[in-house]
């Protein structure tokens, strides 16, 4: 009989009162999108990975919320279920591994056709599952529920010592990040910009917020779920006017991890926001009854099926934007599919870009405080990796938009 039968699961928002409530018991206090696996036999949450996923994904502080991405609980909830999989296969419990079963686990992946591919998982799957996998047994370890205890050393990365848990895994070396792979080709960008529709300001029929969020996203440099967490209150409007359409202002968000930043926002582009607010979604929250009421930038359109008037989701989004994406690849005949994060990614290349021209010494620093990074060095190796990128990595197509929108031009 198999150790674990593992089911991926999404908490949803359920009434204590409700009799959903009653049977689910401390289920229902956990926050909507937070994904946990359960077992398909008793639908009970496997006990060793649950308190794991609910600390590494659950702020405790005050009322429970993700720390981070509803999408990012669910990799990890994925993650995990691919690691029981594994136990079952060898007939071990979690509880008792040992850093020979964590490179067994490894290995087998490397052999290992994905479902999703058909081919072998990449180095960089194994990498994520593998990293995933050690957080959760070092989270048992240090709750004293491992049989065996798996070794912890410092040891020198880059400069720094850091203490690694089960230092003696051999794992593939970590892929180059290529920045240039991830942003959005500036072909794409028309194209896009095409199936998603018009701006408030331009002439046309059709709905705008699409296009807007769109171009929201990629003048700001915000996660999806930043430009999903901005309130209309907070919006400086009373600069409208004043300042120069081309100048900036800032926006207060919720960054990931629950805390607030500030994102440098164009005046042209709040001249935007200012336009949709006023039409397209005051119209579309007039009908909402006063217990709905919320002060959201991005809402539901008014003829939605379902929702009309309510906060956009990042999923609905996503869904609307890799429509766009696929035909616009379609029709420039590319195969790689943007999601809304290339819009972070282009944001990031364009200001590096800028910053160089105009002589900073330093234009990852810049590019970081622009991201709201804590670390200088994750800009540089995710968004940028960029030493020569003007000089050799960009396409002639690129450069050219660079200096489009380095001269203040809407894309």
């Amino acid at each position: 009989m198999d150790i674990y039968q593992p089911k991926v699961v999404k908490a949803v928002a359920v009434s204590g009162n409700s009799q959903a409530g009653k049977l689910l018991g401390k289920c229902v206090s956990l926050p909507t999108g937070f994904h946990f696996i359960v077992d398909r036999r008793s639908f009970e949450p496997i006990e060793d990975v649950f308190d794991f996923l609910l600390a590494e994904n659950v702020s405790p502080l005050g009322k429970p919320k993700l720390r981070n991405q509803e999408n990012t609980s669910k990799a990890n909830a994925e993650d995990l279920v691919d690691l029981l999989l594994y136990a079952n296969s060898i007939r071990v419990p979690l509880t008792g591994f040992t850093e020979e079963l964590i490179q067994g686990y490894a290995d087998s992946m490397s052999e290992t056709i994905s479902p999703q591919t058909q081919k072998v998982y990449s180095d960089a799957t194994i990498l994520k599952r593998v990293a995933t996998a050690k957080r959760s047994l070092e989270y048992l370890q240090n709750k004293g529920r491992l049989k065996h205890r798996i070794d912890v050393r410092e040891v020198l990365t880059k400069g720094e010592a850091k203490l690694i848990f089960a230092p003696n895994v051999h794992l593939p070396k970590a892929p180059a990040v290529n920045a240039l792979v991830r942003h959005i080709p500036p072909e794409l960008i028309d194209e896009i910009v095409e199936e998603l529709g018009r701006l408030p300001s331009e002439q046309g029929t059709g709905l705008t917020r699409d296009r807007l969020f769109f171009t929201y996203l990629t003048n700001t440099g915000a996660r999806i779920s930043e430009g999903l967490s901005g309130n209309c209150s907070e919006l400086p409007f009373k600069l409208l006017g004043k300042k120069d359409p081309l100048s900036v202002c800032y926006q207060r968000v919720t960054a990931k991890g629950g805390h607030n930043r500030n994102v440098r926002l164009p005046i042209w582009v709040l001249e935007e926001l200012a336009l949709y607010i006023n039409n397209e979604r005051a119209a579309a929250v007039a009908s909402l009854p006063p217990g709905k009421a919320h002060d959201k930038i991005f809402v539901n359109e008014q003829h939605a099926n379902r929702g009309a008037g309510l906060p956009l989701t990042a999923a609905n989004f996503r869904k609307i934007f890799r429509r766009a994406a696929l035909k616009a690849a379609e029709r420039v005949g590319r195969n790689a599919v943007p999601s809304p994060h290339s819009c972070r990614h282009s944001f990031a290349l364009i200001n590096f870009a800028a910053e160089k021209r105009n002589g900073n010494q330093n234009p990852g620093k810049s590019v970081q405080a622009l991201l709201g990074h804590k670390d200088e060095s994750t800009t540089n190796r995710i968004y940028l990796n960029a030493s020569v990128i003007l000089e050799e990595a960009l396409s002639e197509d690129d450069q050219r938009f660079l200096m489009k929108m380095l001269h203040g031009r809407k894309p």
